[in-house]
């Protein structure tokens, strides 16, 4: 039966000590290949921003950002909904029936026997794009289990029971070694009690997710970050324009006071200025001599709302989503086209974000997965596809079947797994493998002794009407 452990971090579940004696015979390597030297780790740089200067006081920011504004908000989910809404799946290592249980047992634990649902695991991930990085730690238990082919065997299995999420706000700091590899993570925890107590996490059992990392720093680059300054202005913006619209809609107020007017009665004007108002029971009542008015401004207000548009249209062009604001902003214009090449790149851009978390799940979570339960250094993968490439299929798709009629290809067996790898479908599999067909004989063509087609002589071809 599988047991819990885990692996060191000098080991790799991807190597397999077979006891071979054989030697590979190349060059011989230099002297101290194998020891590094540098560190993958930078500086620390404090941002200019006080409100952004801590890592703590930058999760306040950002949350404010998120909870206070529209643009902010629509611009993150976004950017999260396609990569969300993508199809995931594992593919096998090889054809080999062996391969075919690890892949099927990898997609349940990671896909569908989890304590919590994908989808769920995937919204926690992506918090990075609010907090620059986000942790997930792996936790798992003993289960029965057996691949849904007839007449397999229920085993007990190590599987998966969740990538519990460790929230960034929490996380002290992460451990580094020398050379800039990440050792552990510090978090303050907090319990059932709702007391908090520091928590080291081995970086054996955690997966760190990083958004725009730069080097070996871990803790990325927040994708708010450059969306600060339009919001703070932005913010800024809509209380002068509600000091303008309160102060101005109905003109400037000026009260004449009579030459004998005294200081108390020059205070009670001014307070009576200050608590004008336009509402249902808006009114003044003045001393015999006094004199309001208002006073009409020379010109045209500043149009604060021209300014507000502006910086809408920078947050979501942060996130490249400014195609949302046609149609409804007066500053940005542009046709259908212009949106959808907009979007296009949009889209390009998340399946960027989805395959990094494929990647690394890859690289960190399938290899030990398999390693506690089977005998192999060949892992499954997980994919995704239907983010981002609809556009460039079409006209692929094209392409590719004009070769096929033209005869610029060969349609065999190769050329049909080819075009499913491309189209990120399973690989055909098990039985005898059928090429594809070749086209339909045009007119004009007859049947040659090898069973393909060929071009009728140009004085035997036949009349075409």
């Amino acid at each position: 039966m599988a047991g819990f452990r885990f692996w060191k971090k000098s080991q790799s579940p991807r190597t397999i000590n077979t006891g071979t004696s054989y030697t590979a015979k190349g060059s011989n390597a230099p002297q101290g290949v194998g020891i590094e030297s540098g560190s993958s780790r930078g500086g620390q740089i404090r941002d200019i921003v006080p409100q952004l200067a801590t890592r703590s006081q930058a999760a306040r920011t950002y949350e404010e950002m998120v909870n206070s504004d529209a643009a902010v908000d629509v611009s993150l989910r976004a950017a999260k909904m396609p990569v969300m809404g993508a199809d995931y799946f594992i593919e096998p290592a090889s054809d080999q029936q062996i391969d075919l249980d690890i892949a099927e047992f990898v997609q349940f634990n990671l896909l569908e026997g989890q304590s919590a649902p994908f989808l769920s695991v995937l919204s926690d991930i992506l918090t990075f794009y609010e907090f620059g990085f986000s942790i997930v730690e792996q936790v798992y238990d003993i289960r029965e289990w057996a691949p849904k082919r007839t007449m397999a065997n229920r085993k007990r299995y190590t599987m998966l029971k969740k990538l519990a999420a460790r929230p960034t706000p929490t996380i002290v700091q992460i451990n580094y070694d020398d050379n800039g590899g990440p050792l552990s993570i510090d978090q303050q925890a907090v319990d059932g009690k709702n007391q908090t107590k520091p928590v080291n996490i081995p970086i054996e059992k955690a997966i760190i997710f990083s958004h725009n990392k730069r080097g070996g720093n871990l803790e990325g680059k927040s994708l708010l970050r450059t969306a600060y300054k339009p919001w703070y202005f932005k913010s800024n913006l809509y209380n002068i324009d509600g000091i303008q619209k309160e102060r101005h809609g109905m003109g400037f107020p000026i009260i004449e006071l009579p030459p004998a007017a005294n200081r108390q009665e020059t205070e009670a004007a001014k307070e009576l200025i200050r608590n004008v108002r336009t509402n249902e029971h808006g009114g003044v009542v003045l001393k015999p001599g006094w004199n309001l008015r208002f006073a009409e401004l020379p010109g045209q207000p500043v149009d604060v709302m021209a300014s507000i548009d502006h910086h809408n249209g920078m947050i979501l062009l942060n996130t490249m989503t400014q195609f949302l604001l046609l149609g409804i902003s007066s500053v940005s214009g542009g046709s259908r086209a212009v949106a959808g090449s907009s979007q296009d790149m949009f889209n390009k851009s998340l399946r960027y974000v989805a395959n990094l978390i494929c990647d690394t799940i890859n690289l960190y979570c399938v290899p030990l997965l398999v390693s506690y339960n089977f005998k192999t250094d060949r892992f499954p993968k997980l994919h995704v596809k239907n983010v981002g490439e609809t556009k460039d299929l079409q006209q692929w798709a094209a392409a590719v079947a004009n070769l096929l009629a033209q005869r610029a290809i060969t349609p065999d067996i190769e050329t049909e797994q080819w075009v499913r790898s491309i189209l990120d479908a399973p690989q055909k599999r098990g039985g005898a493998q059928t090429p594809i067909q070749q086209p339909a004989p045009q007119r004009g063509d007859v049947t040659s002794q090898n069973g393909g087609t060929q071009p009728l002589p140009t004085d035997q071809a036949q009349p075409t009407g």
